[in-house]
């Protein structure tokens, strides 16, 4: 995994190259973001594998990147990650721990003035019980002031067995509701 940058006005590339070699299906794609205070977070080349996820040192310098845990907590089998912001602009990541059929996916989110990362929410956001796991859309920041999210269930590896589309929203990414206004609660959970 390489990573470069260099300022606009430059012909010349800077490299990095990170301990991970980059896998061959799409599950191993990459995910990066910025956090308020400059430092770039990255994650991905996962599938089933324990975590991978490395943050800059130095604000903007790709030449500072070191690798991290995050919570150390289920963080041995993840797939899927993604940063997201919340609506008050904290850096978010979520993953799916588990596998495709047996899956629960988690948030954290970043404390930019500790370096630190704790659980966003106290329970997964969704849960498969063991027996099947959810494939979300987003969620995605609306120009309602929400954050949309459809999902649909899979119960084995085979994207033949997804059934029950599905869809709640939210304002913090915290509190959830159906479409017509009733609070969720979470997990979500095929019921």
């Amino acid at each position: 995994m390489i990573v470069a940058q260099r300022k606009i006005d430059d012909r010349e590339w800077q490299r990095t190259t990170l301990p991970s070699k980059i896998g061959w299906d799409s599950h191993n794609y990459i995910t990066m973001a910025v956090d308020s205070a400059g430092h770039l977070h990255l994650s991905g080349n996962m599938h089933c594998v324990p975590l991978i996820y490395f943050r800059t040192e130095q604000p903007g310098d790709t030449a500072t990147f070191q690798q991290y845990s995050m919570t150390d907590q289920e963080e041995q089998r993840c797939t899927y990650p993604r940063f997201v912001m919340d609506a008050d602009g904290n850096l978010l990541f979520t993953y799916r721990s588990g596998g495709s059929g047996k899956g629960r996916r988690f948030y954290n989110i970043y404390d930019v003035h500790a370096e630190t990362w704790s659980r966003f929410l106290r329970t997964p956001l969704f849960d498969g019980e063991g027996e099947r796991n959810a494939y979300p859309l987003g969620p995605v920041s609306g120009p309602d002031g929400l954050f949309h999210l459809v999902w649909v269930w899979r119960e084995t590896p085979d994207c033949a067995t997804n059934h029950h589309l599905s869809y709640a929203r939210s304002r913090n990414l915290q509190d959830w509701e159906t479409a017509s206004g009733h609070a969720v609660e979470l997990p979500f959970t095929l019921r």
